[in-house]
């Protein structure tokens, strides 16, 4: 029986040495499946690019392209969508997570991503010090129109008369505030003048996004977590504030781009109700890569040039001066295989469980951002050419390869690795431990007084070497001391295997 007292099991073993068999090698990266492999020609003109900057900054490829992603998401916002039939249509706004432990090169992948937005955020505003003025200008003036209007009120309730209309030029203006993308406070009070005064929506960055999804319930009950959900789609925000009043954006659209270490996406993420939050991220939990040296900056300045091409995509205004967003038709080609897909995908969708069927479910929608992204993104890349008119069947099929082919799988690596057992959990730390110290054998009294995280018990010391010896990683080699009756020695083995390419 798996897990029972293990100096019992190990009195029955003999002491081996000779072959071995293959082992379960999902311990070396946690237990998970292995990572699917990006595949960069789905990525057009930016498929090198991407390469060059993953390796400028010694991280996975993935994170170039989540970086990527998001900031053209951001960039974008609610300026353009794209339209499949009917009324259905899609923001391009995406929830892109970087997933990985501390040393996984989250952190210099996604900061200069953030840089780049948060510049073009500044140049926006170079103009604010002059809007100010104007604005200061005009509250003085309608300061003085309410004081003759505010006299004439007097006059006419003293004489009994009726009193004049207030004159609309007696209206404060409003103030000219910086305009925003990028935004870390995400709760709904700091949101909503923001999404107010930008209607092409923002973008949540956090190099760790626990703290956002931790504040989710902060205020009691699910109410922040919808307000997130309606986020995705750009819905209208209402928020009726104490000293602000009525506070209404037409177009409230929200992109979430940030790192968070897996155990922590599994306490904060999966463990709540499935209401279709972790369906909308697109996951990026790569394998680690060999750290080298950067050669170059990995171009930024051509990333800035693209995104600033993106953000300058000129918005439509309906006749009352709203902003309103262009929408993008499907070229005759990709509609076709959108549909073929759209059905293919419903198959899927119906024979999943759990939190992949929610994933597989809200692939249409996702294919249709990214779609539309590829295709802007192209575009981007070089000079000259006219802002597309559709979205084209080469980018629709890219996002459909992107999705089933990546995204589906890695989804899978993620939700899998964290419904593992506990046990099974423990053992791949207690392999990193015997990896790192460089162990040919272990003796379980001694690796308990090590205190490796999560074992320091001696129950869940012995399970999780009962895990690692199923598994293929260890053999008892451990009888007892002399010929004396006593307690087992409990030595164990390594596989060699584990040592394979390190000194």
């Amino acid at each position: 029986m798996r897990y029972a007292n293990l100096e019992r099991i190990a009195a029955d073993l003999p002491v081996v040495e000779g072959d071995w068999d293959d082992p379960d090698r999902s311990f070396l990266d946690g237990g998970l499946v292995p990572p699917p492999a990006l595949p960069l020609e789905h990525f057009g003109s930016w498929g090198r690019w991407l390469e060059g900057f993953a390796r400028s900054v010694s991280a996975p490829v993935d994170y170039a392209a989540a970086g990527l992603l998001a900031g053209a998401a951001a960039a974008v916002g609610a300026a353009r969508k794209v339209r499949a039939w009917g009324e259905w249509s899609e923001f391009p706004a995406l929830w892109v997570l970087l997933m990985g432990p501390p040393s996984a090169s989250k952190s210099p992948a996604y900061a200069p991503v953030v840089s780049v937005l948060k510049e073009l955020e500044r140049e926006e505003s170079t103009d604010l010090d002059e809007r100010r003025r104007h604005y200061e200008t005009k509250k003085r003036e309608a300061d003085a129109v309410r004081a003759i209007w505010e006299d004439k009120v007097k006059d006419a309730v003293k004489s009994g008369g009726r009193a004049p209309l207030k004159p609309t030029d007696a209206d404060e203006p409003e103030e000219p505030r910086a305009p925003r993308i990028t935004v870390s406070d995400v709760t709904v009070e700091s949101l909503a003048p923001l999404f107010k005064n930008n209607p092409r929506g923002l973008v949540a960055c956090r190099d760790e996004l626990s703290g956002l999804v931790g504040n989710f319930n902060k205020y009691g009950g699910d109410g922040d977590a919808a307000m997130f959900l309606e986020r995705y789609n750009g819905h209208a925000l209402s928020v009726d504030r104490v000293k602000a009043g009525h506070i209404r954006a037409d177009i409230a659209l929200l992109s979430i781009f940030g790192g968070i270490q897996p155990e922590r996406f599994t306490e904060l993420i999966l463990k709540r109700a499935d209401d279709g939050l972790v369906s909308r991220f697109l996951l990026f939990y790569p394998g680690p890569v060999v750290r080298v040296r950067p050669v170059n900056g990995g171009n930024l300045p051509h990333l800035k040039s693209a995104l600033s091409r993106l953000r300058n995509l000129p918005s439509d205004i309906d006749q009352d001066g709203r902003f309103q967003p262009r929408a993008l038709p499907l070229t005759p080609g990709a509609l076709d295989v959108f549909e073929e897909w759209w059905k293919a995908n419903g198959e899927a969708g119906a024979e999943a469980s759990g939190f992949m069927a929610g994933t597989i479910g809200k692939g249409a929608g996702i294919v249709l951002r990214l779609a539309l992204l590829l295709e802007l993104l192209e575009w981007a890349y070089g000079q000259g050419a006219p802002e597309p008119a559709a979205v084209t069947e080469q980018s629709l099929s890219a996002a459909c390869f992107l999705f089933d082919d990546y995204f589906c799988p890695m989804s899978a690596r993620v939700f899998g690795g964290a419904s593992r057992d506990p046990y099974e959990v423990a053992a791949t730390h207690l392999l990193k431990h015997i990896r790192q110290a460089g162990d040919r054998t272990v003796n379980t009294r001694e690796l308990r007084r090590r205190r490796v995280a999560g074992l320091k018990k001696a129950d869940d010391m012995e399970r999780a070497i009962n895990v690692l010896a199923e598994g293929g990683w260890l053999k008892f080699a451990g009888g007892r001391d002399g010929e004396r009756e006593g307690r087992q020695r409990n030595d164990w083995l390594v596989n060699p295997t584990l040592w394979e390419g390190r000194p």
